[in-house]
């Protein structure tokens, strides 16, 4: 593909997933609805069992590519194994509405999700979680949530886009990888912030919120431009008393999981994530 060319980009990643879409059988409803005033998307997977809680689902693709629908089959997974109402948006893409589009289209689609398990009787605390450009979204949604005071139950991150500064070491590393790479990164972040100043976007390392976040798990992959400044985010929510899970997944590339979601580390990676969000949350030390 050429990475320049965004209508050709999108029209490659639909063909490509057509062929790599791994498909789900869980029992769930499946339901669009369109957010008032803005008339995004939300893509609803309902389980036949009564819910229990709450999960927004965050799709990836650079802040460019992807719809809620690549993520079918894990939505339907993680609402059917975990009685879950999950919401995946599908939020406004770059270059045509760069920052912050898609971070108000998240934002909307967690309140959406707050009110509906308010109406079902749910008390449980909504988890958030998201993929690449959709761990970015999934993180800063995450951070403006909890700064307004609104409980979480965890937050899923797999190999996340985290760092406009694009100084680690795996980034330069990486500057040729399969699926995603270090030039990619450069060209991402450019047609996302456009004419966004520093000043306006916040670096969720620095965040002054990021200690309130919720039992966290982070996903890097090895052969990643992006595994290094998941690894410094994990280290900083330590830092900040967030307990912290982190996996870095030996041997694999970006979206590994997306384009061979057969292989055996895909199967193990659905398992680690499947636990991790079934887990009781740990009990708060009081030392």
């Amino acid at each position: 593909m050429d990475a320049n060319d965004v209508a050709g980009q999108r029209r490659a990643t639909a063909e490509s997933f057509r062929h790599f879409r791994r498909q789900s059988d869980q029992d769930v409803t499946i339901t669009d609805h369109g957010l008032s005033g803005s008339g995004v998307r939300l893509r609803v997977y309902e389980p036949s069992h009564p819910v229990r809680g709450g999960l927004l689902w965050v799709h990836g693709g650079a802040f460019v590519l992807g719809s809620p629908e690549d993520d079918d089959d894990i939505c339907r997974d993680l609402a059917a194994s975990h009685h879950q109402l999950v919401v995946s948006p599908d939020y406004r893409l770059a270059p045509e509405h760069p920052w912050p589009a898609a971070e108000e289209d998240c934002a909307a689609a967690l309140a959406w999700l707050v009110a509906r398990l308010s109406e079902a009787g749910v008390a449980a605390a909504p988890a958030v979680a998201g993929a690449s450009a959709g761990g970015a979204l999934a993180l800063r949604t995450a951070l403006d949530a909890v700064a307004t005071g609104l409980s979480l139950d965890r937050l899923l991150l797999t190999y996340p886009v985290v760092d406009t500064r694009l100084g680690a070491g795996s980034t330069t590393r990486y500057a040729k990888a399969p699926v995603f790479d270090g030039e990619q990164a450069r060209l991402m972040w450019g047609r996302y912030l456009a004419t966004a100043t520093p000043s306006l976007w916040r670096s969720p390392l620095t965040d002054p919120h990021l200690g309130a976040l919720p039992l966290t798990m982070v996903v890097t992959t090895e052969h990643d431009p992006l595994r290094d400044e998941g690894l410094e985010l994990a280290m900083a929510m330590l830092s900040a008393g967030v307990s912290v899970e982190v996996v870095n997944l030996a041997g694999t590339f970006h979206a590994f999981d997306r384009f061979a979601a057969e292989s055996e580390p895909a199967r193990r990676l659905r398992a680690t994530v499947s636990e991790f969000l079934g887990r009781p949350s740990p009990v708060a030390a009081d030392w």
